[in-house]
C-alpha cells in the first residue's frame, strides 16, 4: 500500500523529537519522584542518638598555685569530663589534669571522671605544680570524653 496515493502524511520530524523529549522528561520525573520517596522513608527510619554534650562555665577563680572552674551542664545527657588544661597567655601548655576529679555542689562527692548529670554543676579545683604571676592572662580548657572543649581566659589577680 502505498500512502503518499491516500493523501496521508507522517508527522513531521520536528513534532517527533519534541514528543520523544517530552515522553524522556516525563519518564525522569516519575524515576525521581520514586527515588525521593525511597530516600525518604529510608532516612526517616534512621535514629541517631544525642551525643554532644553541653557544657558551659558557670564560674571560675584562679590564685597563685591553683584554678578553680563551675561547670554546668545545659544539655539533657550526662557530661562525662575529660581533662583540664591550663596555657599561658604565650600559648604555651602549663598544666594538664588526668583523670580529672570534680565535687558537686547538692552532695559535696567527689568523683573520679565525673559524669556531670543534665542540670548539675560540677566544681573542679585543679592544684597546679607552677605558681601562676599575678597580674598575667591563663587560658583554660575543659574538655569532654565525648571531645567538646570549653575555654575561658583569665587574669590572675589576687
Amino acid at each position: 500500500m502505498n500512502f503518499d496515493k491516500l493523501g496521508r502524511k507522517g508527522i513531521s520530524p520536528i513534532i517527533a523529537t519534541l514528543l520523544l523529549i517530552l515522553i524522556a522528561i516525563a519518564a525522569g520525573v516519575v524515576v525521581y519522584a520514586y527515588i525521593i520517596g525511597f530516600m525518604g522513608s529510608t532516612t526517616s527510619q534512621i535514629n541517631i542518638p544525642n551525643t554532644s554534650d553541653q557544657v558551659s562555665i558557670a564560674a571560675w577563680s584562679i590564685s597563685t598555685a591553683a584554678v578553680q572552674v563551675f561547670l554546668q551542664n545545659i544539655g539533657k545527657n550526662n557530661a562525662t569530663l575529660g581533662n583540664v588544661y591550663v596555657y599561658s597567655s604565650t600559648g604555651s601548655l602549663i598544666e594538664t589534669a588526668t583523670p580529672l576529679t570534680c565535687t558537686f555542689s547538692t552532695n559535696a562527692t567527689s568523683l573520679k571522671n565525673c559524669a556531670v548529670p543534665a542540670g548539675f554543676t560540677a566544681q573542679i579545683t585543679q592544684t597546679l605544680a607552677t605558681s601562676l604571676i599575678k597580674g598575667q592572662f591563663y587560658s583554660i580548657m575543659v574538655t569532654t570524653q565525648n571531645g567538646q572543649s570549653i575555654s575561658t581566659t583569665l587574669e590572675r589577680a589576687s
